[in-house]
Parts: C-alpha cells; sequence; structure tokens
C-alpha cells in the first residue's frame, strides 16, 4: 500500500510527521496482532519525501496509480528496511528528526542513490518524549474481522477507536 500526505490543497507542515507516526502505530498494532494470534506476519515501512504525479490510469480497467520519485523513494526504503521498523529517507530525516529518536544514518547503496538521490537513510526508534503521537496511538485500534476459514484467511481493518471510522483493511492468506 502506497499512502501520499500533502498532495491536495490542504497541506500540513508535520505531514511528514504524521506519516512517520503512522507507520509506528501500523507496526503496533500487526505486532499485536501477530503475537496475539500466534501469526508469523510483519511490516516494513519506507517513507521518503519527494515528488510524485498521481492519475487515472488505464484504457478498458481504470485504476488510479502513483509514480515518481516519491514512490520510487518509499519502496527503496521499504525493501531495504528492516520487519516492525520504519526506514526514513535524508529528506524525510530533515522533517522528522527532532520528534522521533533515530538509528545513527546508513549510507545507501549506490544504485540507489543514483535512482532516487538518497545519500542517507534512517531506522526510527521511537517518538521523543513530549509528542502528541502517544494520544493518536493509544486512539488507533485494531480489529480481527475474520480469523480462519477453510483457508486460514486473515483480515486487519484499522480503526481510529474515537470516531469509529475504518481506516483501510489488509487482507492476506495464512500458510
Amino acid at each position: 500500500y502506497i499512502v501520499c500526505a500533502g498532495a491536495l490543497q490542504d497541506k500540513r507542515e508535520d505531514d511528514a510527521v504524521r506519516v512517520v507516526r503512522m507507520g509506528l502505530g501500523m507496526q503496533e498494532v500487526v505486532r499485536r496482532i501477530a503475537t496475539t494470534e500466534g501469526i508469523d506476519i510483519a511490516v516494513r515501512i519506507g517513507v521518503h519525501t519527494s515528488r510524485c504525479t498521481g492519475g487515472i490510469i488505464g484504457t478498458v480497467r481504470f485504476h488510479f496509480d502513483m509514480w515518481g520519485n516519491g514512490v520510487n523513494g518509499s519502496v527503496k526504503m521499504e525493501e531495504t528496511g528492516v520487519k516492525f521498523r520504519v526506514h526514513i529517507s535524508d529528506t524525510t530525516h530533515e522533517l522528522v528528526h527532532t520528534k522521533f529518536t533515530l538509528e545513527p544514518p546508513r549510507e545507501t547503496p549506490e544504485e540507489i542513490r543514483e535512482d532516487t538521490g538518497i545519500k542517507l537513510s534512517y531506522i526510527v526508534e521511537k517518538e521523543k518524549p513530549g509528542g502528541h503521537g502517544e494520544k493518536a496511538a493509544s486512539r488507533l485500534g485494531a480489529t480481527l474481522s475474520s480469523v480462519g476459514g477453510s483457508r486460514g484467511d486473515l483480515t486487519i481493518e484499522l480503526v481510529d477507536a474515537s470516531s469509529g471510522r475504518s481506516g483501510g483493511r489488509a487482507s492476506r492468506e495464512r500458510r
């Protein structure tokens, strides 16, 4: 899944901080469900701040897609990340480093530097004390919509506990 923040007219100065917080919250929800249900599932999250383009593509079956350096950089951060961790680029680091505790920087492989311009990357450890992310994380809940079935499918639905609105679903077949 790809998340894009700040693409519309309602840009906020804290878009990058909010996306990293969301990534940390998603990691916690998946970790909790994996532990509770005994499921071997993990998530890697990559965040890169850059420009991207989005639009409707297709001539027979239409769908929305996004592409560009912002998408490519995020994918590279996810691919080279660590499970249950949020991996951020140097451009995201510039926007969030005062809000999160980070591991020391890592040099990115030459191929990634050439493709995306990302020179350094960081693993996010946690939000620094005093941030308001604790309240947001405590509001984020997860419900197991279905577990079981003949194939052992799992559906995770992210729900904002304060409003009860769904933030999306993720499905995976247990093997």
